[in-house]
């Protein structure tokens, strides 16, 4: 064992009144600064196997015995930030024939992407979030600029909780990305969001870990041509950033904004939304719009009816490109 491990291990034994677990231990040698941390016990790991059999084709092949070696594991703690990603695994079982993984005490291994090292442990900005990263079987946190999210899970639930300052156009994208999975329930309350998923079998779960490895790993594509606010006039009060507009009645707007939206758009042999063939107030030609207020629309019929409910204020997801955008309208 190199001095270095020595003398982190024992920093955190002495910060402890109480023997480490093996989750402490492997949270204890993470990087302090990190924008998404995860941990979870070998077992409750195990019982996601599906799952992470999922995920298997997004790792890089040389990290599969590391996969072997979480799977089998007491536990698992891993840190990302810009530099690089940290993967500590504390493990009874033998570890053999895995050149990813380094071994710095007898029960310890560590992997690393990037220029990713162990440190002293998670800094003071996850207090929130380290009684879920030391106890729930399956947890995550992540520090996305002004979004916050806190995940815990076992073998047949999970729930999310997203803290954002924009919850209101982050819901309306959430409830579209998950219309799918009718097991998933979506509430907000102000700036908080809970997704929340019970009763899922072996296999529920193996389904939402494909859908979301597929989002994560979206091949990248040339950059998008940003929105952009057009003079005021007409129909349109005021515009900000080009996706929050002041309107001077939502029906009209809605009508001028969905109006060229005709061709439906396939993927996975179901319509995923409605295609513009020509320009309207801060959509371009070729934008799809995927739905309004969380509502799927597939045909221009469906499209109208939405519209037809909407009161004085409403929220367009739109896809351009590779990238899916809100649009915010509403009546001063």
């Amino acid at each position: 064992m190199s001095s270095y491990a020595r003398v982190v291990i024992l920093s955190a034994l002495v910060a402890c009144h109480h023997p480490p677990t093996p989750r402490e231990r492997a949270l204890a040698l993470l990087p302090a600064e990190a924008t998404i941390v995860a941990a979870a016990d070998g077992p409750a790991l195990a019982s996601w196997r599906r799952a992470v059999d999922e995920a298997r084709p997004y790792v890089p092949p040389t990290f599969g015995c590391v996969i072997d070696a979480a799977l089998a594991s007491d536990a698992i703690a891993v840190a990302q930030r810009e530099a690089g990603t940290t993967i500590v695994i504390i493990t009874r079982a033998p570890v053999t024939g895995c050149a990813t993984l380094a071994r710095i005490t007898s029960e310890t291994y560590v992997a690393t992407i990037g220029d990713a090292t162990i440190e002293h442990g998670l800094g003071p900005s996850w207090s929130r979030a380290r009684p879920y990263l030391e106890r729930a079987p399956i947890a995550l946190a992540a520090d996305l600029l002004h979004r916050h999210w806190l995940a815990e899970a076992d073998a047949k639930s999970v729930v999310v909780t997203i803290d954002a300052a924009d919850a209101a156009l982050v819901e309306p994208v959430l409830k579209l990305a998950l219309a799918r999975m009718p097991k998933l329930a979506i509430t907000r309350t102000g700036t908080q969001i809970v997704v929340r998923a019970r009763d899922l079998s072996t296999e529920d779960v193996a389904t939402m870990t494909g859908n979301l490895m597929t989002q994560i790993d979206r091949p990248s594509a040339p950059a998008v041509a940003p929105f952009t606010c057009p003079s005021p006039g007409g129909v349109i009060a005021s515009c900000t950033g080009g996706t929050h507009l002041v309107v001077g009645s939502l029906g009209d707007a809605l009508t001028q904004l969905t109006d060229p939206a005709k061709e439906p758009v396939i993927s996975g042999g179901e319509v995923i939304g409605l295609r513009l063939t020509a320009d309207a107030l801060v959509l371009r030609r070729g934008d799809v719009i995927l739905g309004i207020d969380a509502h799927r629309v597939t045909s221009p019929s469906q499209l109208a009816a939405v519209i037809g409910t909407a009161k004085h204020q409403a929220t367009v997801a739109v896809r351009r490109g590779s990238s899916e955008v809100v649009v915010d309208l509403r009546e001063p």
